[in-house]
């Protein structure tokens, strides 16, 4: 990742775990994990998933619904 687009308050993936970006540096980036735990690490070691703004990892909902039907609806589909 690059590191003009590394921001504050982005969603990223850090170790194929949902995090977000709680402070930016010259060279490394706070990343507050979803556990509340929070790690520095550098640019490279995280994936965008949203620019943001994500001010707190507690304003994710999770997915509410039956998996099996969503499973089926979308089977044999391209989405």
């Amino acid at each position: 990742m690059s590191e003009a687009s590394v921001q504050k308050n982005s969603f990223v993936l850090y170790k194929k775990h949902p995090a977000r970006i709680a402070e930016v540096s010259a060279k490394k980036i706070l990343v507050q994990m979803a556990s509340g735990k929070s790690v520095s690490v550098r640019p490279k070691d995280v994936t965008l998933l949203h620019p943001g703004p994500l001010s707190s990892m507690a304003q994710l909902s999770s997915v509410e619904g039956d998996l099996d039907t969503a499973r089926e609806l979308l089977a044999g589909e391209t989405t």
